[in-house]
């Protein structure tokens, strides 16, 4: 969907995709459904790979509490957000309903009727304390929709 609300259809083959970068967020479009087309493998080692997968999630992300997923990008490649917020001591930090997660730092959660509002000031707040702890500018991952005051 473009940013009049607009539908319309596209191929994979029209619109590439690589690590964190895409056509469509560089339009600001929404994807609202998607087909795939999968190879045929061992049942079992498909088991075991999603099984791998899933537990490995579980393990270290707040899957409990609705969130956007992992907040920021890593600076660098060797440099790890989630240890970065958590040694500031921002775990469970809270405005409004929006928390840092307890259980991955790099997590922001909704822990009951979070704004958009909470959620953009808690960032803010992360980002000025990483920066002030560590020199590092983080730059977030997630995508913002809407009208929002520049940063």
């Amino acid at each position: 969907m473009n940013r009049k609300g607009e539908l319309y259809l596209t191929g994979a083959g029209d619109r590439p995709f690589s690590y964190r970068s895409s056509h469509f967020k560089n339009a600001g479009a929404i994807v609202t459904e998607v087909a795939f087309v999968v190879r045929p493998g061992d049942p079992e080692l498909i088991r075991i790979r999603t099984e791998n997968f899933t537990a490995r999630r579980n393990r270290s992300q707040p899957l409990d509490l609705p969130s956007a997923g992992s907040v920021f990008k890593r600076p660098r490649n060797d440099c790890y957000v989630g240890p970065m917020i958590d040694n500031c001591g921002l775990k469970g930090l809270r405005v409004g309903d929006a928390q840092v997660s307890e259980k991955h730092a790099n997590f922001i959660v909704n822990v009951g009727a979070a704004t958009a509002a909470d959620i953009r000031n808690l960032i803010a707040l992360v980002k000025k304390r990483v920066f002030e702890e560590y020199g590092e500018v983080l730059e977030p991952e997630i995508c913002f929709i809407g009208d929002f005051d520049a940063e």
